[in-house]
């Protein structure tokens, strides 16, 4: 085998599952984890080189493990990633959390390294509101006795 061909079946490997801005959005929602999404297209160098080594590298060291992350292509999703994108410039990575403020959309621009993605995914963390608590139903607490049954009168 080739070293470019065991480079890219490695890359491939240690990529995992990418998810769509769809099913990434879906796993959010139900998670409360905030969005991160790398914005790019196939014929871009720097895009290819976020897609296929730097967030890949992220992932198996658990980086991603608290973001819903997705990868949104220009030339196949075009009116999804004119609606994400900021300017024209890619690849762009977007982290979307919600705030106390409302939700709020941070941005790279370019390729960039593990460290700058680690430092955007940290700052929106810090930020990020968790969702809150859904109380039990009162059915459920009558029935585990932690909270007395009221009897009618």
């Amino acid at each position: 085998m080739s070293g470019l061909a065991l480079s890219l079946l490695l890359a491939a490997s240690m990529a995992g599952e990418v998810k769509s801005y769809s099913s990434a959005y879906a796993a959010a929602q139900e998670s409360g984890k905030p969005m991160l999404v790398l914005i790019g297209a196939e014929w871009c160098p720097g895009c290819r080189t976020m897609k296929s080594q730097v967030m890949p590298r992220m992932s198996s060291a658990g980086k991603l493990k608290d973001v819903e992350f997705a990868v949104v292509d220009t030339d196949r999703e075009d009116a999804l990633s004119d609606k994400l994108l900021r300017g024209n410039l890619i690849p762009q990575l977007v982290l979307i959390t919600k705030t106390a403020d409302g939700w709020q959309r941070q941005y790279l621009t370019g390729a960039q390294s593990e460290a700058a993605v680690s430092s955007m995914i940290s700052q929106g963390l810090a930020k990020h509101l968790p969702p809150k608590p859904v109380a039990p139903h009162r059915e459920i607490l009558q029935a585990t006795g932690t909270e007395p049954i009221k009897k009618d009168k």
